[in-house]
């Protein structure tokens, strides 16, 4: 059975990293060890919230641990939001020695700093990104802010999507880049949303979703998850052919989790927002578990 290290945010009530990103993996067959970037009470668009960011050294207490019980052997490496400078750091450290004991190891991160135009971690964290996880990354799936800051440039058109990615792959030598969701200024279309990724700048392909005005949280570390469980699940020769399902795949299963969400929150006038949007991943089980394209989920090769 396939390892899977998680690294990113935990909260007591709700659905975000690796609350939501957890059963999807196990329902797919990967062994997951979770360790939390932060622990708070649920996620910051709760009226009141609070925990705990953990730092650098306590990072590592957990770390060394796995090491000196000789169970820090995994396949894959996930990575989620981050709040502090310090501990991304040592994110970096941790990717390169997994990746020294395990030369096949696959390290899917997800660059979490802002969205809507801004930042919602330090600024500095950017730079660190840059310099010393990138480098390490073989899949990276930002949104398009996230995407804009990495790149340094402004997506306007689907030409500078891949314009961007392809800057992205070149400099940092990534595999495979997502960006997850985009809003080009020349489509104002809120029937749907669009994502692109871009296999060894060889590979092109669109993606298009419905588009749900509401505001949930946890849909980005819910989709790099099932990206690695599809992706993750496929033979290193054949990924390039199988693109084209797994995006079917992992859209499908996002829309049919996101369209519960909706479905309860509606049948339950009772729970008021946010907690009424929280992600209904537990209820989707029935739907993760299934193999089936939907037909509202659009894929094209480009």
């Amino acid at each position: 059975m396939p390892r899977v290290l998680s690294i990113q945010s935990h909260v007591v009530h709700g659905y975000v990293g690796n609350k939501c990103a957890t059963l999807p993996l196990q329902l797919s067959g990967f062994e997951v060890d979770a360790i939390n970037s932060v622990q708070f009470s649920c996620h910051t668009h709760y009226k009141h919230f609070g925990g705990q960011v953990l730092k650098s050294d306590e990072l590592m207490v957990l770390y060394e641990q796995l090491v000196k019980n000789e169970i820090n052997n995994y396949d894959f490496l996930l990575s989620g939001y981050v709040g502090d400078d310090t501990f991304l750091s040592k994110l970096g450290y941790i990717v390169r020695d997994l990746k020294s004991k395990n030369p096949y190891l696959i390290f899917y991160c997800d660059p979490v700093m802002g969205d809507n135009g801004k930042f919602y971690v330090p600024e500095k964290l950017l730079q660190i990104y840059k310099t010393e996880i990138l480098p390490l990354a073989d899949v990276l799936t930002p949104n398009q802010f996230e995407a804009e800051q990495i790149s340094g440039m402004k997506i306007r058109s689907e030409q500078d999507v891949f314009k961007c990615i392809h800057q992205i792959q070149n400099q940092y030598d990534i595999d495979l880049v997502v960006i997850t969701s985009v809003q080009l200024e020349q489509n104002s279309s809120k029937e749907s949303l669009s994502g692109y990724a871009s296999l060894k700048n060889v590979k092109k392909l669109k993606f298009t979703v419905p588009y749900y005005p509401e505001h949930f949280t946890g849909t980005g570390d819910l989709f790099c998850a099932l990206l690695l469980a599809q992706y993750g699940n496929v033979a290193p020769s054949i990924r390039g052919d199988c693109l084209e399902r797994v995006f079917s795949l992992v859209c499908s299963k996002m829309h049919t989790v996101l369209k519960r969400t909706l479905d309860m929150k509606n049948q339950n006038n009772e729970i008021i927002y946010p907690a009424n949007i929280e992600l209904r991943v537990v209820d989707s089980i029935k739907d993760l578990l299934k193999d089936e394209p939907c037909e509202n989920c659009i894929i094209n090769l480009l």
